[in-house]
């Protein structure tokens, strides 16, 4: 009976410490792009002015000169068109609630599961967050969509994951925690956006030739990636391994002493019997 009690006080303990870490970090995040006002939003504007300039008949890769160039894929331009069908104050409110509420809900699914490591990753992955929230960037949204995927069936996380590759390459290593049957599909819709930006290739080559010209500083929104992979990590002790610096040193001694099998047996006769 004491040790149950012990045990039940220090989950309580436990779950307090990680929800005022939670709290701290979300606090943080919240103040950090509210004090900007006006400034915020960068990165969204680049959606709705590219997605209207296509829609009106222009090039969405010949923006203005006081609006950010738009570098995704021409296929993805239809994505972000129902945002460009409203006023700018409302599109970009109404895209960051949404963002805002998704981040919310699969806070609280991980926390409920995994409360401490929850706020570790949290915490560590407030600043990319705030950039995120911030700016309007796309990253942190197809981030939460990956998350969400992995309640349905494996086909959904698979084209969630390809989709969001096809838009931005950094999402490519989330492929990592997914099963065999999501990156046979994720694969899939790679090749797939790869076909449709070559049928597309006027539209791709300007977008290369933007990509190629763009001075960007170091990507730390990038990093709210990681966050995709949560419900696969938390929900699967096999899959954490990849969390573990000596499962990488593992592969990384795996490979080098296949690659060393393989070089003496093309040196080495074979041994006759």
């Amino acid at each position: 009976m004491h040790r149950r009690l012990v045990r039940r006080y220090s989950a309580a303990s436990l779950r307090r410490a990680s929800g005022l870490l939670i709290l701290l970090s979300f606090t943080g995040i919240v103040a950090s792009f509210v004090v900007r006002g006006d400034a915020a939003g960068a990165d969204f504007e680049v959606y709705w002015t590219a997605a209207r300039e296509w829609l009106a008949g222009g090039d969405p890769y010949d923006l203005p000169s006081d609006v950010l160039p738009y570098v995704y894929a021409p296929w993805g331009l239809p994505l972000f068109v129902p945002w460009s069908l409203l006023p700018w104050d409302a599109a970009f409110t109404l895209w960051r609630m949404m963002t805002l509420l998704g981040l919310m809900a699969s806070l609280r699914w991980a926390a409920m599961r995994r409360p401490l490591s929850t706020a570790a990753v949290f915490a560590t992955l407030a600043i990319p967050i705030g950039i995120n929230l911030d700016t309007g960037n796309v990253t942190l949204p197809l981030a939460l969509v990956i998350f969400g995927s992995r309640f349905g069936p494996p086909w959904a996380a698979g084209v969630a994951w390809g989709a969001a590759t096809g838009l931005k390459w950094a999402t490519m290593p989330i492929g990592i925690v997914l099963g065999r049957v999501a990156r046979r599909w994720g694969l899939i819709v790679i090749a797939a956006g790869v076909i449709l930006s070559v049928l597309l290739w006027p539209m791709t080559l300007d977008q290369l030739r933007t990509i190629a010209n763009l001075e960007r500083p170091f990507p730390w929104d990038y990093f709210v990636l990681a966050w995709a992979a949560v419900p696969w990590l938390w929900t699967d002790p096999t899959r954490r391994r990849w969390l573990r610096p000596r499962t990488w040193a593992a592969r990384a001694r795996h490979w080098v002493s296949g690659r060393e099998d393989d070089r003496r047996r093309r040196i080495l006769p074979p041994t006759r019997v």
